[in-house]
């Protein structure tokens, strides 16, 4: 089948999902968005990717040949040295108020370096995905704003002080 010629070629799986492909791009040399660009430059398109992961989601459309495609255009990507993965701190979020006080509070949104110190005001559902770092109602510290930054995040909303 196609995940045990994945793991064939090289790459790292993760998941047990039928439907779902999930690779660990990091062990193979790439971040899942070099990968994705690789890839969807040759008419293979991505569910998702983030610096870690490449997320593939054929459906009975894709078929066979789909599925050959795909297997060749990953098979012709060159296997690099392993990138080191990012080891980042421990994040304990303070609770200050309770999700529903958050988001009905006056907000504002800061650049994520502005926001250390302040609570969150709504979650932020990309790191990893949808899973937030810190929820509404809770201290943003330099742990969880290193962690967002990681996965793209910019901009954050927070309770207005």
């Amino acid at each position: 089948n196609t995940k045990n010629k994945l793991l064939e070629l090289g790459f790292n799986l993760i998941g047990t999902e039928k439907m779902k492909i999930t690779l660990k791009t990091k062990p193979y040399g790439y971040t899942g968005d070099e990968l994705k660009r690789i890839i969807e430059e040759k008419g293979v398109i991505c569910e998702f990717s983030d610096p870690d992961y490449l997320v593939l989601m054929p459906s009975v459309e894709t078929g066979k040949d789909g599925l050959l495609r795909l297997l060749t255009v990953l098979g012709e990507v060159p296997k690099l040295k392993a990138i080191k993965e990012t080891i980042f701190g421990e994040v304990k979020p303070e609770k200050v108020l309770t999700v529903r006080q958050a988001i009905f509070s006056d907000n504002q949104t800061v650049k994520i370096k502005e926001s250390i110190g302040r609570i969150l005001a709504e979650n932020t559902l990309s790191c990893p995905p949808a899973v937030s770092v810190v929820v509404a109602g809770e201290r943003i510290d330099d742990n969880a704003v290193q962690i967002m930054q990681y996965y793209g995040v910019e901009n954050l909303s927070v309770v207005k002080e």
